[in-house]
């Protein structure tokens, strides 16, 4: 009986999410969202927008990544016992399958990367100006500082001073 009432504990947060994604994109503001699904204020509306976008980010992702990780697995198969013998090419092939594998898995420390000119030399580190700050409001969390998002309030930055948006 728990497990039932906990599924649809689940169910029911999985379709608010969706409705607040839906909501969202329509142009509602995170208070609108809060006061149409009947939510305790606009952070939890917030939250609740923030889960589904990465579950919609996550899951294909990890799909994609599974059957990656199939695919190499099935190849291995055929060339492990050609590379243990000390076929050449299957040692060859086997260890680039094994190469893709601890990338598709992240289990390879970063590659340290260093930026040079074409003779080889390196750069010395600038600074790179941005336009504005890129954001559009649309997912943006409501207790950050700035507007949330919706037009005609001033966006606070991080030293306090305001700021009007874009038109």
């Amino acid at each position: 009986m728990k497990r039932q009432k906990m599924s649809k504990k689940v169910v029911a947060i999985t379709l608010e999410e969706r409705k607040c994604l839906d909501l969202r994109l329509a142009g509602a503001t995170y208070d609108q969202i809060a006061e149409t699904l009947g939510l305790t204020d606009k952070k939890l509306a917030w939250r609740r927008l923030d889960s589904a976008l990465r579950k919609t980010i996550a899951e294909p992702a990890e799909k994609v990544r599974r059957v990656e990780l199939a695919r190499l697995d099935a190849m291995l198969v055929g060339l492990w016992k050609p590379a243990s013998e000390g076929h050449l090419g299957s040692i060859d092939r086997v260890l680039k399958i094994q190469e893709r594998r601890a990338k598709l898995l992240g289990l390879d420390a970063p590659t340290k990367t260093a930026l040079t000119d074409t003779s080889g030399k390196a750069l010395a580190p600038a600074l790179v100006m941005l336009p504005d700050d890129g954001r559009d409001g649309l997912f943006d969390d409501p207790d950050d500082g700035d507007n949330g998002g919706e037009p005609g309030k001033a966006v606070t930055r991080g030293d306090g001073r305001g700021r009007r948006p874009r038109a």
